[in-house]
């Protein structure tokens, strides 16, 4: 079993859903006719955002051995997983940060909001991908296979489509039910790959499935309109896709088989 895996868990899900929410975050700003925002919203999200990946950022110290030398893991960027993805997590959170001190200066100008944006979209990628290559151990069976890239970048998409849902103003029923349908299909390539490809087993797995059956029945009923759109709804169903997605991420850790000496 790995060692410090509460922090793993909660460290790899923020991170996830940080860079989630960024790029679903500038497509609502370059498409706006899939999803918008209004500039106060779009603010906001972002300092949300910066404040969720730098508390993932402070949790990924948690579980070094000695987080006061958390500054070495940099040293290694051209041969360790880990050093990238430690490079990009801090690269993310600066990114963020950028952002929204000088969020009045560039997002007067599409051109440098748009160079910005790629930067920043070119960052999260990276990050979500080291973040997974790290797993792909030969002497681990359980997570040397494509179940970690894939799980980690439908974790990020879903947890961040959701993160926008909540924060999204309720009267734009258009945008949110563009967002809940979106979401719909995250759900469900999430569930499709932890029913058929986690190395999870067990009573616990079952529990996670449900979990995430419960969260794609709300959702369409809430597109049906069988229940008013609000924000107990909102929150419930961020709860129970929250816990779906921390017990997962928690059976991916204990699922650890090393068959190396």
């Amino acid at each position: 079993m790995v060692d410090h895996v509460w922090p793993l868990v909660f460290f790899t899900v923020l991170a996830q859903m940080a860079a989630g929410g960024y790029l679903f975050l500038k497509i609502s700003r370059f498409l706006p006719a899939l999803m918008s925002f209004p500039k106060s919203i779009y603010k906001r999200t972002l300092t949300v955002l910066l404040i969720i990946a730098s508390a993932a950022l402070l949790i990924s110290f948690t579980h070094l051995g000695t987080p006061k030398n958390a500054i070495f893991a940099l040293c290694n960027f051209r041969t360790s997983w880990l050093s990238r993805e430690v490079f990009f997590m801090a690269a993310f959170v600066g990114i963020l940060l950028f952002e929204n001190v000088f969020f009045r200066w560039f997002s007067k100008s599409a051109s440098v909001s748009a160079i910005i944006s790629v930067v920043g979209l070119l960052i999260l990628t990276s990050l979500v991908f080291s973040m997974a290559k790290i797993y792909r151990l030969e002497t681990v069976i359980s997570w040397n296979n494509n179940y970690s890239l894939l799980n980690f970048f439908s974790t990020a998409l879903l947890s961040g489509i959701f993160l926008l849902i909540f924060l999204n103003p309720l009267k734009n029923k258009g945008n949110i039910n563009s967002m809940l349908l979106t979401s719909i299909a995250f759900l469900i390539i999430q569930l499709v790959l932890f029913f058929g490809f986690s190395p999870a087993t067990g009573n616990w797995k079952t529990i996670g499935i449900v979990l995430y059956v419960v969260v794609l029945i709300i959702v369409k009923l809430q597109i049906l309109k069988v229940f008013p759109q609000n924000r107990i709804i909102s929150f419930v169903i961020i709860i129970l896709l929250g816990l779906a997605i921390i017990l997962e991420r928690y059976l991916f850790y204990i699922s650890y088989q090393n068959v190396g000496i």
